[in-house]
C-alpha cells in the first residue's frame, strides 16, 4: 500500500493543474488507488492510549513530508502545496528505454524517449533532415539537464553516431547551439564551437556547409561581460550550424525559401538595371551595362535569419503548458525558424504546400 500510496502522491501533484489542499490530495489519491469515500474517512484506535487517528490520511501526509524534505513541494500558502516547476520536469523525465508516441499530426509522429532508444533500431527509412537545439553546455544546469561545457563535443557526438549511419546521401543536420558560452571566470568565449565543428567532421563524417545566424529579439547580455563589466557587447544572434554528409548532393534549394523583392528593387529591374558599365579599382570585378536586369520570382535570403523568438506558436504552446498545468519551457525554437530551415533543407512543407489539395 506504502508504495501505492507514494507514487498517487507523487502523481496527484505532478498532475495537478492547480495547487492542492490536503483535503484535495486525500480525494485524488484515494481515487488512484481505488479507496472508497468510507474507507478514506475511517478512524481507527492506536497505541496504548487508543486514540483513534485516520491512518489513510497519517499515510498521505509521510508521504508528503517525505517530499517537502527533497524540496520537491513548494508552500503556495498556508496549508496548500504544489510541486515546484524543475522538479516536475525532472519527474516527467522519460525513462530509459521508454518509447511513448506523445501526439501525433498530419505532419507525422512527436516521439517521447531518450534519441538512442528511437534511432538504434526503431527508424529504418532513410532521414532527410534533423533539425535539433541540444541542450546548451550551461554553467548553472537547467531543470531537464546539461552537461558541462568540457563534456559536451562527446555527449552531442555520442547524440548523434546512431543517426548518421540512417542518413539519407545529401541530408542534412541543423544544429541551433549557443554563443554564449565562456571561460569560467573570464570574458573569452568558449571555443567549445570550432571543436564540435571539428569533431563533426572528423568523428561523424559530416561536412560544414554554413553557420546561419539567427537574429532574434533575445534579451540583453551576456550581463556580467557586458552589462556590468563592460568587456563584451550585446549578443544579438544565435548560430545555427549546418552539416551535410554529401554536399553536391545535398536536398537544399534556395529557390524553396525565396524573398518577396523589395520595391526599390523591382523598380531597379524594371528600369533595366544598370545603366552604365562599372568595374572596381583593381579591375577583378566588372559589371555590364544592363546586369541586374533579368526579371526574377524573388530574391535570395542572406545567411542571417531575422525571426523573433516570441511568436503566435509559442504563445499557444506557453498558454497549452499552463492549461495542463506544466511548467513552461523558456528556450522553444518559434515556428517560423523551424519552418524556413525544413522548407530550404529538404523542402518537406514546400512540396506538402504544393501538392494538397486545394
Amino acid at each position: 500500500m506504502s508504495d501505492d500510496i507514494m507514487e498517487a502522491v507523487t502523481a496527484a501533484y505532478v498532475n495537478a493543474d492547480k495547487p492542492l489542499s490536503n483535503t484535495e490530495l486525500y480525494q485524488r489519491v484515494a481515487k488512484k488507488i481505488g479507496l472508497s469515500l468510507e474507507e478514506s474517512q475511517e478512524y481507527k484506535p492506536v497505541g496504548r492510549s487508543r486514540n483513534k487517528h485516520n491512518l489513510y490520511h497519517r499515510k498521505v501526509r509521510w508521504v508528503q513530508q517525505s517530499l517537502k524534505q527533497q524540496e520537491i513541494l513548494v508552500n503556495i500558502t498556508k496549508g496548500i502545496w504544489a510541486i515546484s516547476g524543475t522538479k516536475k520536469i525532472q519527474l516527467r523525465a522519460i525513462q530509459e528505454g521508454k518509447r511513448v508516441i506523445a501526439m501525433s499530426t498530419e505532419l507525422g509522429l512527436c516521439l517521447w524517449a531518450k534519441s538512442d532508444a528511437i534511432f538504434n533500431d526503431i527508424i529504418d527509412e532513410p532521414i532527410h533532415l534533423v533539425l535539433t537545439s541540444p541542450p546548451y553546455p550551461l554553467k548553472v544546469t537547467r531543470a531537464y539537464g546539461n552537461v558541462q561545457v568540457h563534456e559536451y563535443i562527446d555527449f552531442v557526438c555520442r547524440l548523434f553516431e546512431p543517426i548518421i549511419d540512417k542518413l539519407a546521401v545529401g541530408a542534412s543536420i541543423a544544429l541551433n547551439v549557443s554563443n554564449d558560452i565562456f571561460e569560467s571566470g573570464s570574458p573569452a568565449r568558449s571555443t567549445y564551437l570550432e571543436r564540435l565543428i571539428i569533431a563533426f567532421e572528423d568523428r561523424l563524417g559530416l561536412k560544414k556547409m554554413d553557420t546561419l545566424q539567427w537574429v532574434s529579439n533575445k534579451a540583453p547580455g551576456p550581463i556580467a561581460w557586458a552589462s556590468k563589466e563592460r568587456f563584451q557587447l550585446n549578443t544579438g544572434y544565435e548560430p545555427i550550424l549546418w552539416f551535410c554528409n554529401d554536399p553536391l548532393a545535398c536536398f537544399a534549394d534556395n529557390r524553396r525559401v525565396l524573398k518577396p523583392h523589395k520595391a526599390a528593387h523591382d523598380k531597379f529591374i524594371k528600369q533595366g538595371g544598370l545603366k552604365t558599365a562599372h568595374q572596381n579599382a583593381d579591375g577583378n570585378y566588372r559589371k555590364k551595362a544592363g546586369a541586374f536586369s533579368t526579371q526574377t520570382i524573388g530574391s535570395i535570403p542572406k545567411n542571417v535569419l531575422e525571426y523573433s523568438n516570441y511568436c503566435h506558436s509559442g504563445r499557444r504552446v506557453n498558454a497549452y503548458a499552463k492549461h495542463l498545468g506544466l511548467p513552461v519551457h523558456g528556450a522553444k525554437m518559434p515556428g517560423s525558424v523551424a519552418d524556413f530551415l525544413i522548407q530550404f533543407l529538404s523542402g518537406f512543407l514546400y512540396l506538402k504546400k504544393l501538392y494538397s489539395p486545394g
